[in-house]
């Protein structure tokens, strides 16, 4: 049996929609008895203190319980940063403890940070060791390996994309003007940046021009950035969603005209891949994996974090251009079905966890390829 491990998927975040999509693409499905299966236990959902506390404890009895009852081969654990590293780092030194072949499978943008500035001298040995020790360590992307390879040399590194459902037909219903951000609304994943340059471009549009609209649907203070926006100049062309379904998610990006998600960090955001799954132009900032996967002036436009007028002018570069729209569109949905398709990623998964018992049964994926 593989146990997998991880905050809950029903939740918000980018981890939460990599486990929604292993989820539709039949992960979790029970597998034929001659097979491995794979078990999803949550170790850790928006909660009070004292709960993820008890949460995180129930998983440690889980695992604890699970390998006296079933051969459990692998523990894999879905990890970010902080908090989230620590209950992590934990659970796999336990793994390893109880004899099983370990996955550590890092997401989340802030973790060279974290390292680098936010541990001393002995946080940073317990991240190296937990690398170093792992039977597995997986990147989004190219220069994730390279960073992890970087802290933890001895370490097995393998590449691992984020999945994403590609739809044959992708509906487009395309708003001029309608600009669109995913993503929590923090200063970190370049919203205010986004709002600013917006209305530099707002404020010098030629009269007749089509409206902007920036759309924000995510988690955080929207009413902070609705003030930041007021105060701003463009109040009237922010539309504050919340945090949105699945189903939603898709709907808007539907009418998008644009997605913009200009993050001073990131790991390689699910939102982008749907967004370039969905044939929507794309600008974005080059930040962990996203400049592995997106080539400027191919696949969208990418410009440097924080850089509020190379924003700006990628903006009123692109929003109005319907040839270029498409060319990047085009670009990018190519791209992502050729390296991110959920069965591209899952036959690598399930590859991966192969390698690490070559005697072991097969790995019992009932994989749906969405159509």
């Amino acid at each position: 049996m593989i146990l997998m491990m991880g905050t809950d998927p029903r939740g918000a975040g980018g981890i939460a929609s990599v486990l929604n999509a292993y989820q539709q693409a039949g992960l979790f499905e029970p597998a034929d008895a001659s097979l491995h299966s794979v078990t999803y236990v949550t170790t850790h959902r928006e909660a009070p203190r004292w709960r993820t506390g008890l949460l995180w404890a129930s998983a440690v009895g889980a695992l604890i319980m699970a390998r006296i009852r079933r051969p459990v081969q692998i523990v894999h654990v879905h990890s970010a940063s902080r908090g989230s590293f620590l209950r992590k780092s934990i659970l796999l030194r336990l793994a390893r403890i109880l004899g099983c072949h370990t996955v550590f499978h890092l997401h989340g943008g802030g973790f060279q940070t974290f390292v680098e500035q936010q541990l001393g001298p002995l946080g940073r040995w317990w991240v190296r060791a937990t690398l170093n020790h792992v039977s597995l360590v997986l990147a989004l992307s190219e220069r994730w390996r390279d960073y992890i390879l970087t802290l933890a040399p001895s370490a097995r590194v393998e590449i691992l994309s984020n999945p994403v459902a590609i739809d044959s037909t992708p509906i487009r219903r395309p708003e001029p003007g309608r600009i669109l951000f995913l993503g929590r609304l923090d200063p970190r994943k370049g919203v205010y940046d986004l709002v600013t340059a917006i209305a530099a471009v707002y404020h010098t549009m030629p009269p007749g021009s089509p409206e902007l609209r920036l759309v924000v649907a995510g988690d955080g203070d929207g009413a902070a950035l609705a003030e930041f926006a007021s105060r701003a100049g463009v109040g009237g062309q922010l539309e504050r969603l919340g945090w949105i379904s699945p189903a939603e998610r898709s709907h808007q990006l539907a009418r998008a005209s644009l997605f913009v998600l200009p993050s001073h960090h990131e790991g390689v955001p699910m939102s982008m891949l749907e967004a370039m799954s969905a044939r929507v132009p794309i600008i974005v900032s080059s930040v962990g994996g996203i400049p592995d996967l997106v080539t400027h002036g191919v696949h969208g436009l990418v410009v440097p974090p924080g850089d509020i007028k190379a924003l700006g002018s990628a903006l009123a570069q692109l929003v109005f251009d319907l040839p270029l729209q498409e060319t990047l569109a085009s670009a990018a949905r190519e791209r992502i079905g050729s390296e991110c398709a959920t069965e591209i990623v899952m036959s690598r998964l399930r590859s991966l966890w192969q390698s690490l018992d070559p005697e072991a049964p097969p790995i019992g994926i009932s994989l749906k390829v969405p159509t």
